[in-house]
């Protein structure tokens, strides 16, 4: 699995790893997420991520954690319609109303 999830310089020690740099704005986390994230390539996608929100000086992983954590919460928000409970009431599951889904 992880042979085909890297290219071969991720196995190579002395190649260089440049980190993805993703700025988003505070005001509108879900949104500007998607954006960013959908106009990164594939192999940035796979390198770390440096989140930073525009406006703020923080970086590292405590503004990823926070950044993760929003966004998170704005994908489960009922009113993006992307996942809703399932029978359990424990855990989510894609909504069929999701225009993702088509």
């Amino acid at each position: 699995f992880y042979d085909n999830l890297y290219s071969e310089t991720a196995h190579d020690p002395t190649a260089q790893h440049e980190d993805t740099k993703i700025t988003i704005r505070r005001d509108d986390v879900f949104n500007s997420s998607c954006s960013q994230i959908n106009s990164t390539n594939v192999e940035d996608l796979r390198k770390n991520f440096v989140i930073s929100f525009e406006g703020d000086q923080g970086i590292g992983a405590g503004v990823r954690r926070e950044w993760f954590n929003i966004l998170t919460n704005e994908m489960l928000n009922e009113d993006y319609a992307l996942f809703t409970h399932s029978n359990d009431g424990m855990t989510f599951q894609p909504s069929h109303i999701s225009d993702v889904q088509e």
